[in-house]
């Protein structure tokens, strides 16, 4: 009895090394960037080549573009404030190197005129500091003679409310010695009315008949 063979395939069955070599050959053959959504020419970009090397803009507000919107593009942006950045940073040392190599490496015309910057600079600063002092010498006389002032000011408010008080009480006691007086006067009158009283009253005595009580 003849053997039953199986048809020869050149498939792999599923599973095994070879498929998974050949979906990995298939996924390699694949695009790996997918479609951009927005259309380019509706992104904004804005124009900086007219624009100063070493002026600061907005990266979300640049000049050019009038109006934000979620289609700016910042990378001009981005790439102009790094370029100033680094300009900036070169003119700085260019600028220190500069002042150090003038009075060691420079011709004897930079280097009399590097001396004579710093005796200029040098003299300014004892002119301003002189200033300083007489400003702050006028400052503190100017208060030292409103201390006084206000000082003398002050004694002689004291002394007046003193004399008006000293015033008050001197009137205050001549008006209470008035009184005092009128109060003695009248009593001395009242009792020389009544001792005159008593006198009419013991002449019509009838007791005192030899009158010998006065």
């Amino acid at each position: 009895m003849a053997s039953a063979t199986l048809p020869a395939t050149s498939g792999s069955l599923p599973g095994s090394r070879s498929s998974t070599r050949s979906r990995h050959r298939r996924s390699a053959t694949l695009p790996t960037r997918l479609p951009s959504i927005v259309p380019k020419s509706t992104l904004v970009a804005p124009k900086l080549h007219d624009i100063e090397p070493t002026k600061r803009i907005d990266v979300l507000h640049p000049p050019t573009v009038p109006r934000r919107t979620v289609f700016l593009e910042t990378f001009d942006s981005h790439d102009h404030m790094r370029q100033r950045c680094q300009l900036m940073q070169r003119q700085q040392w260019y600028r220190y190197h500069g002042e150090w190599q003038k009075p060691l490496y420079g011709t004897p015309a930079v280097r009399e005129s590097y001396r004579s910057d710093i005796r200029s600079v040098l003299k300014t600063q004892m002119e301003d500091r002189q200033t300083r002092r007489k400003r702050d010498w006028d400052n503190a006389l100017y208060e030292s003679i409103q201390a006084t002032n206000r000082d003398r000011m002050e004694a002689e408010m004291d002394m007046e409310k003193r004399r008006n008080k000293m015033r008050h009480l001197n009137t205050f006691t001549r008006e209470n010695k008035r009184i005092m007086e009128e109060k003695w006067q009248e009593r001395t009158r009242l009792r020389t009315v009544e001792n005159k009283k008593d006198l009419e009253q013991l002449q019509y005595n009838p007791i005192n008949w030899s009158h010998t009580l006065k």
